[in-house]
């Protein structure tokens, strides 16, 4: 299973870490994992491309995302990410799960 954990503080998410494995189908076949690393990279790469230094983040092992600026660009980022992660966790209750820590 995918587990994402959602960091807040003050009510604004701080990091998102992401690991795991679905386990929907096998590996390099999951459509499950390959949509979360689909809009995880694209959602990265898009802060990066506007704002080099509004996030960080380690792949080592899963996804950690810490969020280093407060901006509208980079919220709207986030919440599109959040609102696909979201409606993947819905989909497919077996092999995502999403939580929030304060």
């Amino acid at each position: 299973m995918i587990k994402v954990k959602l960091k807040k503080d003050s009510n604004k998410i701080k990091r998102i870490t992401i690991m795991g494995h679905a386990n929907y189908d096998e590996y390099g076949k999951d459509i499950v994992c390959a949509s979360v690393s689909s809009i995880v990279i694209l959602t990265v790469n898009n802060i990066l491309t506007i704002e080099k230094d509004a996030i960080s983040y380690d792949d080592k092992k899963g996804m950690s995302i810490n969020i280093l600026k407060d901006n509208d660009i980079v919220n709207i980022l986030i919440d599109n990410l959040l609102k696909c992660l979201n409606e993947l966790a819905c989909d497919y209750p077996k092999n995502i799960i999403i939580k929030e820590e304060n």
